[in-house]
């Protein structure tokens, strides 16, 4: 009698079974990684943005800008940012895909069209920006969202998940602080 190596039928749909059952199991993690993956590349990109401004501001001798568009008066960032110096000439471009919703404003809610910085490198309006990248949908309460706050300065900080600052060091631009080394916590607009 021959003897047969391999495996049964009942054995394979077991398998399948039970490879099925965990991948349904994990498929709702790799999502939310995903979406936390997008949300960090999405901050990444403004604070490189924001920090190549600033230095070429401050290289060039000129004010360089932050853009929403190529022509600064947009005040939707969704699509991507331009960063561009007095002269009009596009220096770098970010790009969005458009899923996920990004603000930028000020302290006070406004919405930004461009965050310009002066020929030494500070933020020019002295304002406090506030970059807001959020997971498509859900509501308000339930979104995975990070920030990046830029400061009057002009330093760029990112926030964790919980709009909690990672740096809490604010300064003014004359080497003073506005706080200690405690967190400060930032609202962030998802709207």
């Amino acid at each position: 009698m021959k003897s047969y190596k391999g495996v049964t039928l009942i054995e394979m749909m077991i398998a399948i079974a039970i490879a099925s059952i965990l991948l349904a199991v994990a498929a709702p993690s790799f999502r939310t990684m995903i979406i936390r993956y997008n949300i960090d590349a999405l901050v990444d990109d403004f604070t490189v943005a924001v920090t190549t401004a600033r230095s070429e501001a401050a290289s060039r001798g000129l004010e360089v800008r932050v853009c929403a568009n190529e022509d600064c008066d947009a005040t939707t960032w969704v699509d991507g940012w331009f960063v561009i110096d007095a002269n009009d000439s596009v220096i770098q471009v970010f790009n969005n895909d458009g899923r996920y919703p990004i603000t930028v404003t000020t302290e006070t809610a406004a919405t930004v069209t461009a965050i310009t910085f002066n020929a030494a490198g500070y933020n020019r309006d002295e304002e406090r920006y506030v970059f807001s990248a959020c997971e498509p949908g859900g509501g308000a309460g339930d979104r995975m969202m990070r920030g990046v706050t830029v400061e009057f300065s002009g330093r760029a900080y990112q926030t964790d998940f919980a709009g909690t600052l990672q740096k809490a060091r604010f300064d003014k631009g004359e080497g003073g602080t506005t706080g200690n080394d405690r967190s400060e916590e930032v609202n962030l607009n998802c709207n």
